[in-house]
Parts: structure tokens; sequence; C-alpha cells
């Protein structure tokens, strides 16, 4: 290695770090937090509330009337918003704790904070329940196997960047 190289590899690594700690004064405060289900939209939960919000989001398709196009049940999103204890644990009504206990896909979100992160899911990998939370403008928590996406939008106040006639 000669002397250029390690000049080269240092501006490298200054580079790298400057950009590492820049990067998060460049993020955009999240206002909303979209959730969605295989494409369709359930719900929107603003991100400055002060108090804390739960959310199940269980499928089944044994419950679901409507049949996919290779003939298979397509399964029903059910949204049901979870009330807190005094205790300070996230518990859900008997109805919701038995609809667990069948054959259902579900994932359970907390938003607290600004932050939304998911808490619990019966998905086999458990990579969206590892996800860190988040709060960014763009950022977003993915369930592939039960098409569930959590995604940070800005405000819906936003003005037009441009007309077209």
């Amino acid at each position: 290695m000669t002397k250029a190289d390690l000049v080269f590899l240092s501006g490298i690594l200054a580079i790298s770090l400057l950009a590492l700690f820049l990067f998060p004064l460049f993020y955009t405060k999240g206002g909303y937090a979209e959730i969605s289900y295989n494409g369709t939209v359930l719900v929107q939960v603003p991100l400055t509330a002060k108090e804390e919000k739960c959310y199940l989001i269980a499928s089944n398709p044994a419950l679901s009337p409507d049949y996919g196009q290779d003939g298979a049940k397509e399964a029903q999103p059910v949204l049901v918003e979870l009330q807190k204890e005094d205790a300070g644990t996230w518990e859900m009504a008997a109805e919701e704790q038995a609809a667990l206990q069948q054959d259902n896909d579900y994932n359970i979100f907390l938003c607290q904070d600004g932050k939304v992160r998911m808490l619990i899911s019966n998905c086999p990998d458990q990579i969206c329940v590892h996800h860190n939370a988040v709060s960014a403008t763009g950022e977003n928590i993915i369930c592939l196997p039960h098409k569930m996406m959590i995604e940070i939008i800005g405000s819906k106040e936003q003005a037009l960047d441009g007309v077209a006639y």
C-alpha cells in the first residue's frame, strides 16, 4: 500500500462518517402512519397524538366469503383498536383473544411518542417485530407473509408542487 492509497482510503472514510452524521439532519418527521393490508389502506393514524394507540389487524380466510381468481378464499382484514388497562399493558377484548386462538394471521402494532413499531405478529420470520420503530417520512415496516404494511407519510396539508393543464 502506498501513501496515496492511504490518503484515498482516509478520504473515503471521512466522507462516509460525515454522511453518517449529517444524514439524520435531513429527516422529515412524519405526520401520519398509513396502515395497509394487501394494498388497501385500512387506517391513517396521526403521529402527533399525545395518547398511545395500539391496533390489531387480523385476517382469517375461513371467515371471508370472497374468492380470488385461483378459487382460494381471500382473507378480509379486521382492524381493532385495543384498549389499555390501568396496569399499563395492552389487553384485547375476549372476542379478539378468541379470534387469535384460531388459525388467523395477525399483527399488533403500537403508535407511541410519534413512532410506530410492531409489537406482536404470528408470521414465521418475525422480521417486522424486530424492525426498529419508524417515524420519518418514507420509512416503513412490512410484514410480507401477512401482506401488511406500515408506511410513514408526511402531513396531509401539503402544498401543490405544480399544476398541469
